[in-house]
């Protein structure tokens, strides 16, 4: 009471603000009218009196929000404290008798905090998968060795196809876990568990380590040995290449995409998915030619391992691979330019199907399917070409046989003929100190510099002839008769 009489005596002593800012506009009217300039003190003044009185006005309308603010918090406050009671003895009284539908509890019982573990899954019944965290910290220590998977089964009116990766370094899941989450979440019977379980783990036991990788891992764990002698050859020779060839022909939707390419075996660094990844970006495809080009080059790549451990190669570095087989292999390329004749199929193509050859290709596919186990198989829908590629030489396959042969590929769009060139190129390669025939570089350059440049069928390479030893080779063409009547003298020579 003493407060609210001592507020009310300041209000008499000071004025309103309302009035204060009624008089300083009053104040400076009577000096216009009187033409008296204000000076430099009754400016600031007034400015300080206009300042307060705003200030006090703003104060005025916060005070007063406040105070029906604190008001109603109260009034709250009140209410709460006489439910409290009533709410711990009998919470059904507050929030009703509760319902058991859509997976909710009956209310009316003490709260309980419900853990990961213990929330209901809706329309679950397979045990979840959960990783324990010691198993994710051994994983992260041991690496990852991956292992391609290929489902394809048919059961009834079940048809399931599926292929994935499987770390075979941290068993973190078993099998049969991971396969009864697999067929709950496509909704798939039971009766499909025992094969699936078989065919993974039979992948597992036919999967094979490369042996660099497997020498690799042993000598991380045995102790370091003291003589270069004692360690495994295959260890010493580890930074040569194994080029082989990867075909991809791969079907989804309406999309089929073919190409071939080189990969090395024997190197750690190259990874499928990163490799598929920047593939399916630069021919602009879906996500859906990613992992199924990775997953291809993973199964011909395990492929080429089997098929060289069968035919006893050590992975020595040896550009044989036995004494008994007829293929051998390129230590390194010689060139960054493809032959012309290997253009066309080292070179990715991506071409729209028709209603009838997707038809013809199911067909197709359900023939091969038939009389086959159950279990990871190649599938032209799903995944590149199931043959293993063959060990040919490639030396003979880089070989240049005709010059006939159109240079098209997709780094020279356009059609653009560069058989020239590409004959140049080869010539520039003789020692210039031991060079028998300057007429060759002197008459392709006459054809370039003249009007009437003939096109790549008036030459026909027949043979080129390298001898290694003496860093030349031989190149015999057959020229119309046009031309040997404008050079006389490129005829003559021999």
């Amino acid at each position: 009471m003493e407060e609210s009489t001592k507020a009310a005596e300041d209000k008499r002593l000071f004025p309103e603000p309302v009035s204060v800012l009624e008089t300083i506009q009053s104040f400076i009217d009577d000096r216009k009218k009187a033409g008296i300039p204000l000076n430099a003190e009754e400016r600031e003044a007034l400015r300080v009196l206009y300042s307060d009185a705003v200030h006090e006005t703003l104060a005025d309308v916060d005070d007063a929000t406040y105070s029906e603010l604190s008001r109603l918090k109260q009034i709250e406050l009140e209410y709460l404290h006489q439910v409290r009671g009533v709410r711990q003895v009998m919470p059904s009284a507050i929030f009703g008798d509760g319902y058991a539908g859509y997976g909710n509890g009956w209310t009316g019982n003490k709260m309980r905090l419900l853990y990961a573990q213990d929330r209901k899954r809706a329309g679950r019944e397979s045990k979840e998968l959960i990783i324990p965290n010691p198993s994710l910290a051994k994983t992260a220590i041991t690496g990852e060795h991956l292992v391609p998977i290929r489902l394809d089964f048919e059961n009834d009116k079940y048809r399931f196809k599926d292929t994935f990766c499987w770390n075979i370094e941290g068993m973190t899941v078993p099998i049969d876990l991971f396969v009864e989450n697999l067929l709950e979440d496509f909704a798939l019977p039971n009766s499909l568990m025992q094969p699936i379980c078989a065919s993974i783990e039979e992948q597992f036991h036919s999967y094979v380590r490369h042996p660099l990788q497997q020498q690799e891992q042993q000598q991380k764990q045995e102790p370091k040995q003291e003589s270069a002698a004692e360690r495994p050859a295959a260890v010493e020779n580890s930074d040569f290449d194994r080029r082989v060839v990867i075909k991809i022909d791969i079907t989804s939707a309406q999309h089929t995409l073919k190409d071939q390419f080189e990969w090395d075996i024997n190197e750690p660094e190259n990874d499928p998915e990163e490799f598929a990844e920047t593939f399916v970006k630069e021919m602009a495809l879906p996500q859906e030619f990613a992992t199924a080009v990775a997953h291809t080059i993973r199964e011909q790549v395990q492929a080429q391992i089997k098929e060289l451990m069968q035919q006893g190669y050590e992975f020595d570095g040896a550009r044989q691979v036995s004494r008994d087989a007829a293929c051998d292999f390129e230590v390194g390329p010689h060139t960054f330019l493809r032959p012309p004749h290997l253009l066309d199929e080292f070179s990715p193509s991506v071409s729209q199907l028709s209603t009838d050859e997707i038809q013809h290709f199911d067909r197709d596919r359900n023939n091969r399917r038939r009389g086959r186990r159950l279990g990871g198989r190649m599938s032209r829908r799903t995944a590149g070409g199931g043959a293993v590629p063959s060990l040919q030489p490639l030396s003979e396959v880089r070989e240049i046989r005709n010059i006939n042969t159109p240079y098209f590929n997709s780094l020279l769009p356009g059609g653009l003929d560069r058989n020239l060139d590409t004959l140049r190129s080869h010539i520039y390669q003789q020692d210039d100190t031991d060079s028998e025939r300057p007429e060759v570089v002197y008459f392709f350059n006459r054809l370039r510099e003249s009007r009437h440049v003939p096109s790549a069928s008036v030459f026909s390479m027949d043979m080129i002839n390298e001898d290694e030893r003496r860093q030349r080779f031989t190149v015999k063409l057959k020229l119309p008769p046009r031309i040997l009547h404008q050079f006389p003298s490129f005829g003559n020579t021999q």
